[in-house]
């Protein structure tokens, strides 16, 4: 079932062998934190995120990288990933990809559906009811790659119900769920890049 649109364009790529968006085959060397079950990590844009309470939805604010989300250790790791979400989020409110960008790999080819989703839906003049994501259970593990220090970051993600309205009233209904995934990271001057995104379940 798919459970937002995101995921319905994704799936195909990330369902078969996951999405390589970068060289090699890093494997796990070994596991690192984990985050306990019961912790939920809130990735919707925490300043002028609209809310059902407000009449009229004031524009969202681009969500800012905190400093430790550029740090190459386990904590900067999952910083950096609920940021992302963060910026997923923000860009499903506004078709605003532009600040998204830059911390995804062009080679990514999960992170390019996504853009890609943004800019259809943006040309589309389509309107996005919920479907926002808020991840927890984060675990990091550093890969086994000469000469790098990447981390794979799984996490679960749990999405709202999401409706999709169309210029002339036709919609999609997505349900939400809850599905895991997992981000690989690797290491820049500034902080990280994300280079691959595939489904773990």
């Amino acid at each position: 079932m798919r459970r937002t649109a995101v995921a319905a364009v994704l799936a195909a790529g990330l369902l078969v062998g996951g999405v390589s968006g970068c060289g090699g085959d890093p494997k796990p060397k070994f596991s690192k934190s984990e985050d306990p079950p019961a912790v939920g990590v809130s990735s919707r844009p925490t300043s002028g995120a609209p809310t059902s309470e407000d009449p009229k939805p004031a524009t969202p604010s681009v969500p800012v990288m905190p400093a430790v989300a550029r740090q190459h250790t386990v904590a900067g790791a999952k910083a950096f990933v609920r940021h992302v979400w963060a910026m997923l989020n923000y860009s499903q409110l506004t078709f605003d990809s532009g600040p998204l960008k830059p911390l995804m790999s062009e080679a990514c080819d999960g992170c390019n559906g996504a853009l890609d989703f943004f800019a259809e839906m943006k040309k589309r003049h389509a309107k996005i009811t919920g479907g926002l994501v808020s991840i927890s259970r984060l675990r990091v593990e550093q890969l086994a790659v000469k000469n790098i220090r990447p981390m794979a970051v799984a996490f679960d993600e749990t999405t709202t119900r999401e409706v999709i309205t169309y210029r002339g009233g036709n919609k999609e209904v997505y349900p939400g769920g809850v599905a895991r995934d997992r981000f690989v990271l690797f290491p820049e001057p500034d902080g990280w890049l994300l280079t691959k995104w595939e489904a773990i379940s």
